[in-house]
């Protein structure tokens, strides 16, 4: 799909708690960045559930009750630092627990009935620290546990993030 100027970017995610994303924080600044590293902001940290990409903005609207699969508590534990393409350093689960992967599959099915890809790679939590960071030797790191009940629908604009929609259990 192309981008115009009525089109958002948009992902769904899992937003940290206080202790998860100061637990993500001293992760992230414990590593030896590159000179060139850019560093996620700490407001931006979040898990990953599915990336929509460009969406036309009249959509929202439909998107907002449309994604609403009311989550279970899903707790996942991010424990090991990967490289991925084009220098992205991520947090990443060894697995994702049960109650997260049934939380993605009931959203790649809401996403396929608005009409919406959902991409066929297997789904990998992760919370990406930085961008630019080819090179970087990473140090140990001790385990971001993360357990929240919502989930967002977010806008992605010029690296900033704005939360179009929340998601709760019960709502």
């Amino acid at each position: 799909m192309s981008s115009t100027d009525d089109d958002v970017r948009l992902f769904l995610a899992l937003w940290p708690g206080r202790t998860a994303q100061a637990q993500a924080l001293a992760c992230q600044s414990a590593q030896p960045w590159p000179a060139e590293a850019r560093l996620v902001a700490p407001g931006n940290l979040h898990v990953t559930l599915h990336f929509l990409g460009n969406v036309p903005r009249h959509r929202l609207p439909d998107l907002c009750s449309g994604l609403d699969v009311s989550p279970a508590r899903v707790a996942v534990t991010l424990d090991h630092l990967e490289l991925w393409q084009r220098g992205i350093a991520v947090l990443t689960a060894a697995t994702a627990p049960p109650a997260l992967s049934a939380l993605h599959a009931r959203l790649a099915d809401r996403l396929r009935s608005l009409g919406l890809r959902v991409e066929d790679r297997p789904y990998r939590p992760h919370m990406t620290l930085a961008r630019k960071s080819a090179g970087v030797a990473f140090r140990p790191v001790r385990p971001v546990k993360l357990q929240t009940a919502q989930y967002a629908l977010v806008e992605s604009r010029g690296g900033k993030y704005t939360k179009v929609c929340w998601y709760r259990r019960g709502t």
